[in-house]
């Protein structure tokens, strides 16, 4: 299949990387929450929950390992926590009485597949 743009590639790459990353984090025993989380202030690629831990994973995918796992900066920081605190209110409501504990991930990906899952990036 030959995509016509350099964007949509990247967009179809990218959507390969999260479902992959989805699974593996399966594989490893959380539980998928949401895909593709987006609110006004953000979007979060993956939600998911092990035990009484909410995980807001941002999927990185690069040519190189290095390059992925260091391509969340600030600004994406700061994008992805405000879209937590979204779905965290958002939750909260619907189930007043549960509070959990929760956290912020990357999952690296390389062009191979490779996954490097990193806890507590930020």
């Amino acid at each position: 299949m030959r995509l016509p743009s350099k964007i949509n590639r990247r967009y179809f790459i990218g959507m390969i990387a999260e479902y992959w990353a989805a699974l593996i984090l399966m594989v490893k025993g959380y539980r998928p929450l949401a895909v593709r989380y987006k609110t006004k202030v953000g979007e979060i690629d993956l939600i998911v929950k092990r035990g009484k831990v909410i995980v807001f994973v941002e999927v990185k995918y690069r040519q190189n390992m290095d390059d992925a796992a260091h391509a969340v900066h600030n600004k994406s920081q700061l994008r992805i926590r405000r879209a937590a605190d979204h779905y965290l209110l958002l939750h909260r409501r619907e189930s007043p009485n549960v509070i959990h504990d929760y956290r912020f991930d990357v999952v690296a990906v390389n062009k191979f597949l490779k996954i490097n899952h990193i806890q507590n990036a930020f």
